[in-house]
Formats: C-alpha cells, sequence, structure tokens
C-alpha cells in the first residue's frame, strides 16, 4: 500500500516514479529482499539496498505455525476468543489492540536470535483466495535453488559487517539463560544454532576445539562461528540473484548485484547500548547494526527497549544517544551515504560522488563457471576507505553451505510447526 502510494504521487514531490530505492537493514533489509521475489511489489521500486539481511537468512520468514504465535500473544493480551476462536476473530480483536501495548507484548516473547513474527509464505491458494494479493508465495531459496529468480530485477546492492553476529553472540553469553546448560553438549549447541547435532560436533570442533569449554571466555569464538553463518547467507543470495540475473537476460544492460563489507570500527558500537564494556571486556569489533551509527549520526538507539518488563537479552529503557559522530566516522559517514546515493541514482555505487570506484563491477553472472578469484567486493575500512576485494563477503563457505542449505532444506520442507513457546 506505502509503495503504491509512492509510485503514484512522488512526480508531485519532485521525484522519479522509475527510481523508487527501497533500502532496509537486519529484518529491514531480509523485507527489501522479499520485495524482490514479490509479484504483488512489481515495477514498485527501481533499486534494493540490503543490508545485514537476505530471502534466505534465518530471520526471514516465519517458518513455526504463525497462527499459533498469534494466539499466544493474545492470551497475553487477556483477548477473549484466543485459544478457539476463528482467525478471522483473533485478527479482528488483535486489531482492536493499541499498536504500543501489541508491540510491548510482542517483544516480551522474543528469545536471543529469534523474532516473534516474520513475513510468511502464503502459497498459491491462498493467493487466489486473496485476490492475487498474497506478498509470497513461493519460499526464496525454493525459488533460487530450481534456477529462478527475481520476479523484480532491479540493481541490488548487498553488504553486510565484517563481525556481524558478535552482538548476538554477546547476548547469548551473557543474558540468554540457557547458554551455559545448553553449550555442555552437542545436542544443545543444536538446539542454540539451530542445527543438527552431527553439524553442531563439527561446529565444535572447527571453533572450539573438541575439549574445549564454550562459555563467556570464547565470546569471539562463537562471534566468528555466527558471523560465518550469517554471513554465508548473505553472500549465497548475492550471488544467486546475479546468476538469476544472467541466465534470465531480459533487458539490454542486466540489472547490477553489488556486494560490500563494512569494516569501519567507530569510536562507538551499537553493541555498548546492551551493557557492553569494550575497554573493560575486549572489542569484538565492526558489529550489527554499526553501519547505522555511521548513517544516523549515532543517533540510533535499541527500538526494542520499550519498558522494564523487557525480557533479559533486550537492552534497559533509554533515552540517551551517543555522542556525535567524531571527524574519522564522519570522513565514513560521508562515504557510506555518498555510495548509497549513488546507487539510488544510477544503479551503481560509485558513479558521481566517488568517481575513482568505478571499479566496483557486478558479480558476475555465473558462480559455477566462474574462478572464485574473478569475484569482487568493496571494503569500507577505517577511516571510510572503500578497497577493492577479492573474492566474497564470507570466510568460511565450504563449511557452512552445505549446513545453511540443509537448515532451509528441513524447515521448508516440514512446512508450519507448532510453536515451543
Amino acid at each position: 500500500m506505502a509503495l503504491r502510494w509512492v509510485r503514484q504521487n512522488i512526480s508531485l514531490f519532485g521525484g522519479d516514479p522509475s527510481l523508487v530505492t527501497l533500502c532496509g537493514q537486519s529484518s529491514g533489509g531480509a523485507n527489501v529482499s522479499l520485495h524482490l521475489f514479490s509479484r504483488s511489489s512489481s515495477g514498485l521500486f527501481g533499486r534494493a539496498v540490503i543490508l545485514a539481511g537476505g530471502p534466505v537468512s534465518k530471520f526471514a520468514l516465519q517458518y513455526d505455525d504463525p497462527d499459533l504465535f498469534a494466539r499466544k500473544l493474545a492470551r497475553s493480551l487477556g483477548l477473549p476468543g484466543s485459544s478457539s476462536g476463528s482467525g478471522r476473530a483473533l485478527s479482528d480483536a488483535l486489531k482492536e489492540v493499541p499498536a504500543e501495548t501489541l508491540v510491548a507484548a510482542a517483544v516480551r516473547m522474543m528469545r536471543v536470535g529469534t523474532l516473534t513474527f516474520a513475513p510468511v509464505v502464503e502459497g498459491t491458494s491462498v493467493a487466489a483466495g486473496a485476490g492475487g494479493d498474497a506478498f509470497l508465495t513461493e519460499h526464496p531459496h525454493l525459488t533460487l535453488e530450481r534456477g529462478g529468480g527475481p520476479i523484480n530485477r532491479v540493481p541490488v546492492l548487498m553488504g553486510t559487517n565484517r563481525d556481524d553476529q558478535a552482538y548476538q553472540a554477546w547476548l547469548y553469553c551473557h543474558r540468554d539463560p540457557r547458554f551455559e546448560s545448553l553449550t555442555r553438549t552437542d545436542a544443545g549447541l543444536a538446539t542454540l544454532a539451530r542445527v543438527t547435532a552431527g553439524e553442531a560436533a563439527e561446529m565444535r570442533a572447527r571453533y572450539f576445539g573438541e575439549n574445549r569449554p564454550v562459555g563467556k571466555k570464547t565470546t569471539e569464538d562463537i562471534s566468528r562461528l555466527l558471523t560465518d553463518y550469517r554471513n554465508c547467507a548473505v553472500a549465497l543470495a548475492a550471488e544467486k540473484i546475479a546468476e538469476s540475473y544472467a541466465r534470465e537476460k531480459q533487458e539490454e544492460q542486466t540489472p547490477g548485484v553489488f556486494a560490500f563489507l563494512h569494516s569501519h570500527r567507530g569510536e562507538h558500537t551499537f553493541l555498548e547500548t546492551f551493557g557492553h564494556d569494550p575497554k573493560a571486556e575486549g572489542d569484538l569489533g565492526v558489529s550489527h547494526c554499526d553501519e547505522l551509527l555511521l548513517l544516523f549520526d549515532n543517533k540510533v538507539r535499541p527500538a526494542l527497549s520499550l519498558d522494564d518488563s523487557s525480557p533479559p537479552h533486550l537492552p534497559p529503557p533509554s533515552s540517551q544517544f551517543f555522542p556525535p559522530l567524531n571527524d574519522s566516522d564522519s570522513v565514513a559517514s560521508r562515504r557510506l551515504w555518498g555510495l548509497l546515493l549513488d546507487f539510488a541514482r544510477s544503479g551503481r555505487p560509485g558513479t558521481t560522488s566517488s568517481p575513482a570506484e568505478d571499479w566496483w563491477e557486478p558479480l558476475p553472472g555465473s558462480t559455477k563457471t566462474t574462478a572464485a578469484a574473478a569475484k569482487t567486493y568493496a571494503e569500507l575500512i577505517q577511516g571510510g576507505v572503500l578497497v577493492r576485494r577479492a573474492g566474497t563477503v564470507d570466510r568460511a563457505r565450504d563449511f557452512w553451505e552445505p549446513t545453511f542449505s540443509s537448515f532451509l532444506r528441513r524447515k521448508i520442507q516440514r512446512g508450519p510447526q507448532k510453536s515451543r513457546l
């Protein structure tokens, strides 16, 4: 609805309806990427910027039964008919709840590493019943695995952070009451990482050593494990989208898919909002949401710190921002903004404000016939310097690609599952 309104009205504000750019980070990035695969979004945008998320990330879609989540939410709010009422009655009752109350209740249902609600695949029968307006009718992983690609073929800028999951590792170690008990065994580690016990044993050997205990002292290793997993999902999705663009060439000039890694360590990190002290506990690097600090002059605080009843893994309520960006961070901020604005204007990063970066080539159209060395990405390093790198933004593709694909296949094949909440 919002995208349709923008397309119909943006020219009244001096904008170009064909140059609408969707930009999102984390779950927002995943949502932007899903628009690529949504027929209902066709023609409504012309660029996609996807930061630290993607269409095949674990958190991109709801795998457990969303009806059960909705009923649990309704029960927590004391709504009638939450257990046995019809779906329509449940929806009508939830719509009457003030937005602030609804969001606060949903936040209290969260656990580390999960989202309470996420988009769902509605299926072709639902789409027909809804007048063809279903947002998503097939999981993007299935679309890409069978050789298909996005419905909306637009230029894509897809990036992540060097130590993206450092915040998640710290939260597991310091805020998740299940952590110590679950990491003692491979079965417990499998539950935490949402992999099989066999895969968990391989993870333990690779990242911790077979006899090394996992705990707060291994936070950096846990960060490396989770980041490798997350960034593999980002890199794989970007490459498969590029493949599909080249394979199903429809335009005179195939849209480019550009890969990006953010490695500038700012004066502050988003992880500090959760209580992490880099000086006392050790620096965990460039984490999830750190690019937002550059984009918004440090005026970023957790949107989920709603009240004192929030789960312990969420940051405490705070109205404080970090101090404004220092000189080095300001340089990095201007460079990052320049790249995003260039991409929005032309479909390529580094064409007007940063013409020296015309070496930034899109990902090649075939990962099967092109050597890894031919793949390149741009890395924003300390001080806002942009450098060309050979290879891909992920560090352990050989290990994580089979595990990642296995996870998605299991989830998709099982279909909606009853929640354990």
